[in-house]
């Protein structure tokens, strides 16, 4: 993944904070809502978990995850990659948050609390965020030229 595509779907991922992330259960695909963790980017996504969840046991079974986002502006991030649980008592220190606590009062330092790696292999954009003016304007535009209207920026990467 180049710099540039990193940087932009950073900025969006950041303020969006919540990827759906979805799991294939080995009788068909699952999703649950995940908050980010991490402040920063390198082509790995950070999740708080619990060591003995439904989520953890799915993972176990097949490391293979779909991450969402969306932004309500029209700016969609499809991530996929392969997932790990892991308990490092380091990286789960410096992840600690005030928000991270309320999922676990007992602490970080309770067996049950553990991290969801995904090393991100490849992913998508689709960056559709133009205000209502233009929009119309290209609707209109495709209506009477009889082609798509070009409302989107899709991006593929590795």
């Amino acid at each position: 993944m180049d710099a540039k595509t990193k940087d932009k779907i950073w900025a969006h991922i950041a303020e969006i904070k919540t990827a759906m992330m979805v799991m294939n259960t080995g009788h068909g695909m699952k999703a649950c809502p995940m908050q980010i963790v991490q402040d920063s980017f390198d082509e790995k996504i950070w999740f708080f978990t619990h060591y003995d969840s439904e989520k953890s046991k799915i993972i176990s079974q097949s490391h293979e995850v779909c991450l969402t986002f969306e932004k309500n502006s029209g700016f969609y991030i499809s991530l996929s990659g392969q997932a790990r649980v892991i308990q490092d008592k380091a990286l789960i220190q410096e992840l600690w948050s005030p928000t991270v606590e309320t999922w676990f009062p007992e602490g970080q330092s309770s067996n049950d609390v553990a991290l969801i790696e995904i090393d991100i292999i490849s992913g998508e954009y689709w960056d559709a965020e133009i205000n209502t003016l233009e929009y119309l304007y290209e609707i209109t535009k495709a209506h009477f030229t009889q082609q798509k209207p070009e409302i989107t920026e899709t991006k593929d990467f590795a």
